[in-house]
Formats: C-alpha cells, sequence, structure tokens
C-alpha cells in the first residue's frame, strides 16, 4: 500500500501581524521563475492604472515597471518574514507541466501560515491547494482578463482578502502544518503494524 503525506510546515514560524498599510502584492521565486511574474508584467501595468499598489519580487530576477514599484529583494527567510506582512495578495502564476504537478506548493503554505490570499493560476497543483473563492483565487493563465479583474477585485476588497486569508490559514493548519502530518505519520505507522 502507498500514501500520500503532504509537506508540512512550522506553521507558528510564518506567523505575523499584517501590515495593512498600502496594497501590496508579493511574490517568492528565483531566478528560475522569474518568466512567470514576468509574464504578468503587461497586465499588471493595466492594473496599476486602476489601483494603487506595489509589487514585493523577492528571489526572483530583478524586474522594472512603469505604471507601480517593484521592490527587488534577494531571497532569504528573513526577507520572507519581514516583507510577507506586507503583502495584501499573491500571485501565484505556474506552468501546467510535469514537474509543477508534482510539487509541494511551498510558497502557498508560507502565503496561508501569514493569512495572504492567494490569486494563482487554475493549474492541477493549486486546485489541490486552493477551493476557489474560498481559501484563495484561481485564474485561466491564458485569460489576461480574468486575472485582472481577479487582481483588481481581491486588491480593493479587504473583507475578502481577509475572509480568503483566514480559510487558507485553516486549511494549513488542519492539513499541513507539523502538527497535523506527524499525527498522520503517526497513524500509518500504527496501521502498518
Amino acid at each position: 500500500k502507498c500514501e500520500v503525506i503532504d509537506s508540512a510546515i512550522r506553521v507558528d514560524e510564518y506567523r505575523f501581524t499584517k501590515d495593512e498599510g498600502e496594497l501590496a502584492l508579493g511574490w517568492i521565486g528565483s531566478p528560475a521563475t522569474t518568466h512567470l511574474l514576468k509574464g504578468l508584467l503587461s497586465e499588471l501595468e493595466k492594473l496599476a492604472t486602476e489601483v494603487s499598489f506595489k509589487l514585493y519580487n523577492i528571489g526572483s530576477d530583478a524586474l522594472t515597471a512603469q505604471n507601480f514599484k517593484i521592490e527587488n529583494l534577494p531571497w532569504t527567510a528573513e526577507n520572507e518574514k519581514k516583507y510577507l506582512p506586507k503583502v495584501s495578495v499573491a500571485p501565484m502564476p505556474m506552468d501546467n507541466d510535469a514537474f509543477n504537478q508534482h510539487r509541494c506548493s511551498r510558497k502557498w503554505a508560507v502565503y496561508g501560515c501569514g493569512e495572504v490570499p492567494t490569486l494563482a493560476t487554475d493549474t492541477e497543483l493549486n486546485r489541490y491547494c486552493i477551493e476557489d473563492g474560498v481559501s484563495g483565487s484561481l485564474y485561466a493563465m491564458s485569460d489576461p482578463a480574468d486575472f485582472l479583474e481577479k487582481a483588481k477585485t481581491l486588491l480593493l476588497n479587504q473583507d475578502l482578502r481577509q475572509a480568503l486569508g483566514r480559510q487558507i490559514y485553516l486549511k494549513i493548519v488542519k492539513a499541513h502544518s507539523t502538527d497535523a502530518i506527524g499525527w498522520q505519520l503517526v497513524s500509518l505507522v500504527r496501521n502498518a503494524s
């Protein structure tokens, strides 16, 4: 018999008090994933003509924009913890390739610990993590207008952001925290005996 065990996250390590000051998007990436964030830039430029926000780009190659400020930051655990409290919405564009269908979605879990709602592409992995409209928002990668509409709605509706953020946090605690995964492992070992 084969069992799938989700990766675990120490929830308390990423809990923080939200800073609901300036509206901000936040991205945790790497140089290898810069192209995904870069693919959203034209829509973000349009969005910035309707809503004022900034973008924290943590870990990806440096990017620039005309209509909004991008703060390019190196990836460190300290930068995640310092800047995520300032993030209103976390975009999660992702290709639906074989590699991404079998990842653990650590970024989603980190955002969830801090009750940061995600706006993610409608891919297999993201559908596993996010219930659209309940614990985040999904958009069609092939439909830039869908992304634009959902990003604007999330940025302009603090109550919705808080509700989605709370639900993602509860899901992380229930199913992806070290406590939850630890009990799952104990149960598997007991049942294997």
